[in-house]
């Protein structure tokens, strides 16, 4: 008897260390054409980005094209502290509210654990081996701003540094650049 209990109890053990917990990704279906459109224009002007091309040169295989890989999923929201003057800045003026309520409203909207993914399916890979850098994009879908960011792919341990562009949407998909940034560990 007290081996079927040993056994039963080992058993409930081994069970119970066994299970994962998964994180849970919400990836939503999302179709809208200023934004397929938004993210075509930031391409091109990624692919034609001199800056960009100078600031990633002594990672470059090729001076003259960038290799990049794309995320296919866009992130809602905004990545935490690069823009925050910006943002508030035009949270501020369309809502009409206080600096400080903007920068609040901000804070929130920057500290979501698990953000939003969407789906937008106008995204296809670049499906380049060995890309140099990896294209991520951000969508503030209340104030239609897309944040791209563009990041070094690292192949071994070294530190890391990126580039980020701010635009502004308009409703046929063009493109007003208000901000780039650069960043490196």
């Amino acid at each position: 008897m007290t081996k079927v209990i040993l056994y039963v109890t080992m058993l409930v053990l081994t069970l119970f260390s066994c299970t994962t917990t998964k994180k849970v990704t919400n990836v939503l279906e999302y179709k809208s054409d200023k934004l397929c459109t938004g993210i075509k224009n930031m391409q091109e002007l990624i692919e034609s980005s001199k800056d960009l091309k100078n600031h990633f040169k002594d990672i470059l295989s090729d001076t003259t094209k960038l290799k990049y890989e794309l995320d296919t999923i866009v992130t809602e929201g905004v990545p935490t502290m690069f823009f925050d003057k910006e943002i508030s800045t035009i949270i501020m003026q369309n809502e009409k509210i206080p600096s400080k309520q903007a920068y609040s409203r901000l804070y929130i909207k920057s500290q979501i654990e698990n953000p939003l993914k969407l789906n937008t399916r106008c995204i296809n890979n670049t499906k380049i081996q060995r890309p140099d850098v990896k294209v991520s994009f951000w969508f503030y879908p209340e104030y239609g701003l897309l944040i791209s960011e563009v990041s070094k792919i690292k192949y071994k341990r070294e530190y890391g540094k990126g580039y980020l562009f701010l635009a502004k949407i308009s409703d046929d998909g063009k493109l007003n650049i208000i901000k780039t940034t650069n960043w490196t560990e």
